[in-house]
């Protein structure tokens, strides 16, 4: 299985990674999330008692549709939650439990998602409106994507 197949712990320690800190574009917005990703972990930790096997189908629900490679960097106490996680037995990897963790923040923050996704398709519609202006005035510039 190569590195890059679904199912593979992606979360795994690897030396040709730099240490978090040295990348410029580094920003202090990140730690809140790390943070919301731990609240989650903890309660994912807590529902077991109310009952494995509704947590095992919203587990299996999330992962269904998992097909993309994403490495992240996480500080130690997001990773032994992670980690926790399958150990527990929830999750086979926590690759598993990351893409779950994601998939619950991502969830929980819809509207905020769904403002930005408004955002994004004023902003693509005002380009269009900015090429066209400029192709008219003879200036051909390549579609955007």
């Amino acid at each position: 299985m190569s590195d890059m197949e679904p199912g593979n712990d992606v979360l795994e320690a690897s030396s040709d990674v730099p240490p978090a800190g040295e990348y410029p574009d580094e920003t202090e917005a990140i730690p809140p999330l790390g943070d919301k990703v731990i609240r989650v972990a903890g309660k994912v930790a807590k529902g077991l008692s109310t009952g494995a096997g509704s947590v095992s189908a919203i587990v299996r629900g999330a992962l269904d549709a998992r097909e993309h490679v994403l490495m992240v960097r996480v500080n130690s106490e997001s990773l032994e939650k992670i980690s926790n996680l399958k150990e527990a037995g929830l999750f086979k990897s926590r690759s598993e439990a990351a893409a779950y963790l994601i998939a619950e923040g991502i969830a929980s923050r819809k509207e905020l998602f769904d403002h930005i996704e408004q955002k994004i398709r004023e902003i693509q519609q005002i380009r269009d409106e900015l090429r066209n202006l400029a192709e008219e005035q003879g200036e051909p510039f390549p579609e955007s994507e």
